[in-house]
């Protein structure tokens, strides 16, 4: 099938959530602090993460977790930016929010990168996705303008999977534009798919597309000419694909060939009808016979196949066919017609009387039909739409898998749906509530992550406390007033002996000792009796050490009383820190420890939490109903097409019954005529 991309979901509510995630995440950081699949080829993340923050972005990214990806995003972001990397994480951002749906908030961000200072390469594929952007918005004329400025070059060598897709996307934009002429478009788009390597799965999704758009876009005159082409153009790439595909099965990669196997069967199909259109029903037989009985297509292909072996007068093959479509569940219209057509062969078969009891069984089919689509249209809800899809995990659930645009893999038990699941809006609005629901559980997460910050706190409280008793009384021990005491009384002294000019007061060490031993001498002089010889002589010698003692105290004054000077001054200081360093310990007693302030970012987190909730349960409500919505009005189409074949079989059965009656009033009136001669 033809490649889509998935348009944009919700976005306002994915912000606000990164931006409590954030929250969350710093709050989270403060008390520690405090306290002491599918996507990798589609987005440029291919360098070594210099970046421990950038290294958890990338992890996040290459598991799946796009949201998870981006709120690391934010968080190393807000925190300190992600360092030596240049502009790439920006690209990175852009890719992910594209990726998640986000177009709106990816466009800005690529438009904001291009208005800054940033590498060619970058730019470049900066231009890129600004395109793709674009292009994802139907805004055609933005996205050709923005792909215009890519030097094509640059991406071939740098980044040639984008440069390939950029090919497709503009591709799909000429055959879109009705500025340029019909006939110049088939060689722009050669010109296009001539750049893309043969093989390549955007250059036979563009091949394709070329073939079938030429045939919508033909004008009556030259319809005939682009038939012709468009029936050569398939049938080469219907023969490209099958030598493909075996060779990707010998190299056992299925995934590759299950993708160019439902686009060669597209191109069988599609000839199939183009064979159907000339009159060349045994050919439309031959290709469509090589579509799957399990394929995607099979339905469609076996009702062309019927209407060819119709056309051919095979009526047992046709009726093969019809009688296999009727064993099946009739959800689209390709099957409801069914029963009318097989009706209707069995008119052309010439077996009137199967005619008859197949319309009447046609009839009560479709009134049937009518009155279970009307039932169930008054019965549906989202738990009936959510169980029909057969999902393998709960909506929300992060396993549940989707591909990379955010389509789910899902397996229809009730086929009511399957016409429905089939279109992009129904699928859109799938992935919407899946996605919603994810964010509902995410709020969930960070709920219970808010409510365990209450056990924090308490905790929190009860250790200060502690500590607090604990401080109290090491300032107590420290008795700060009998220092404080101590020191006012040294100051004063030194002040007094200062005024004074008391020598002694000022001694250093050596004076103290010199003073000892003065002392000592006199004693030992009061030892010896006045009338001793030697007494003389040693009083002389002691006033002359006195003496000596005292010139020298009196000299050493000034430099020993500076040197208490400055010792009182460091003990002012010493002081000074001493009683600043109380001063704070009561100031931090008073205070709550910050507890407050957290307190605070808790509360207005649980605040802006709420408000996201009340936002999350309206936009569940909106989707819910959209899809509700979708629902009903595919069971009012259904209705009416079931409406248009009951009328025709209705219609059918008056005139077959009719024809009945008129040939057995005539064969009675044959046989009374023949028994009234004899």
């Amino acid at each position: 099938m033809l490649k889509t991309y998935l348009p944009e979901q919700t976005q306002r509510f994915v912000k606000a959530l990164i931006t409590l995630c954030i929250l969350c995440v710093s709050l989270w950081t403060g008390v520690a602090q405090s306290s002491e699949a599918k996507l990798v080829d589609e987005y440029p993340v291919y360098q070594r993460a210099q970046d421990l923050n950038y290294g958890q972005v990338l992890f996040q990214y290459h598991q799946g977790n796009f949201f998870e990806a981006l709120s690391a995003l934010n968080v190393a972001k807000l925190r300190s930016g992600i360092q030596g990397h240049g502009q790439h994480p920006e690209l990175v951002e852009g890719g992910l929010m594209l990726s998640y749906g986000m177009v709106e908030e990816a466009k800005l961000v690529f438009e904001t990168l291009l208005t800054k200072q940033i590498s060619l390469s970058d730019r470049n594929q900066a231009w890129y996705y600004l395109g793709k952007v674009f292009y994802l918005t139907a805004d055609d004329k933005r996205s050709s303008e923005s792909f215009d400025k890519v030097q094509m070059q640059l991406l071939r060598k740098e980044k040639p999977h984008l440069f390939h897709e950029m090919l497709y996307m503009k591709g799909l934009l000429i055959g879109r534009d009705h500025s340029i002429k019909q006939e110049n478009k088939p060689l722009m788009l050669a010109s296009l798919i001539s750049q893309i390597p043969p093989g390549n799965l955007w250059r036979q999704y563009l091949q394709y597309n070329a073939a079938v758009g030429g045939l919508a876009a033909a004008s009556n005159t030259n319809y005939e000419v682009v038939r012709s082409v468009a029936l050569r153009d398939l049938k080469r790439l219907a023969a490209g694909l099958l030598n493909q595909i075996d060779e990707l099965y010998s190299q056992s990669n299925d995934v590759g060939a299950g993708e160019r196997i439902n686009l060669r069967e597209q191109c069988l199909l599609s000839l199939g009808q183009l064979y159907l259109q000339q009159g060349d029903n045994q050919s439309a037989l031959g290709v469509l016979r090589e579509i799957r009985k399990d394929s995607l297509l099979s339905d469609q292909a076996l009702f062309a196949y019927s209407v060819a072996a119709t056309n051919l007068g095979q009526h047992g093959l046709a009726l093969e066919a019809l009688t296999l479509l009727k064993e099946r569940p009739q959800f689209t219209p390709w099957l409801q017609q069914v029963p009318y057509a097989l009706s209707y062969l069995y008119e052309q078969m010439g077996e009137t009387k199967l005619a008859l009891q197949s319309y009447r069984v046609a009839v009560e089919h479709y009134e049937s039909l009518q009155e279970r689509f009307g039932r169930q249209a008054q019965e549906v809800d989202e738990s009936r739409l959510i169980a029909a899809l057969n999902l393998s995990r709960p909506l929300g659930d992060a396993k549940l898998v989707n591909d990379a645009y955010g389509m789910l893999n899902v397996q229809p038990n009730d086929y009511s749906f399957a016409h429905l699941l089939a279109t992009d809006a129904f699928q859109r609005q799938v992935s919407e509530l899946h996605e919603l629901y994810k964010l509902e559980e995410s709020l969930s997460q960070w709920a219970s992550q808010l409510d365990s910050f209450d056990t924090m706190m308490a905790t929190r409280i009860a250790l200060r406390e502690d500590k607090i008793q604990q401080t109290k009384q090491a300032m107590e021990n420290q008795d700060a007033a009998h220092w404080e005491d101590e020191q006012d009384r040294f100051a004063a002294a030194i002040n007094h002996a200062s005024e004074t000019e008391d020598l002694r007061f000022f001694m250093n060490e050596e004076q103290i000792k010199y003073a000892k031993k003065i002392e000592q001498a006199e004693s030992s002089l009061a030892l010896i009796p006045h009338d001793h010889r030697k007494r003389s002589r040693y009083e002389r010698r002691l006033n002359r050490v006195k003496a000596y003692y005292d010139w020298w105290l009196s000299e050493s004054f000034s430099d020993n009383r500076w040197q208490a000077v400055k010792q009182l001054r460091a003990l002012d200081r010493e002081m000074a820190e001493f009683n600043e360093y109380q001063a704070k310990l009561r100031s931090k007693l008073e205070s709550d420890g910050g507890n407050e302030a957290l307190a605070k970012r808790v509360s207005e987190g649980r605040e802006q939490l709420a408000l996201i909730r009340t936002e999350l349960d309206q936009s569940l409500a909106q989707a819910r109903n959209k899809l509700v919505a979708l629902a009903k009005q595919d069971y009012e189409k259904q209705i009416a097409e079931a409406g248009v074949y009951l009328k025709a079989s209705r219609e059918s059965l008056a005139r077959i019954s009719d024809q009945v009656y008129h040939s057995d009033s005539a064969e009675k009136t044959s046989m009374t005529t023949e028994e009234a001669s004899l």
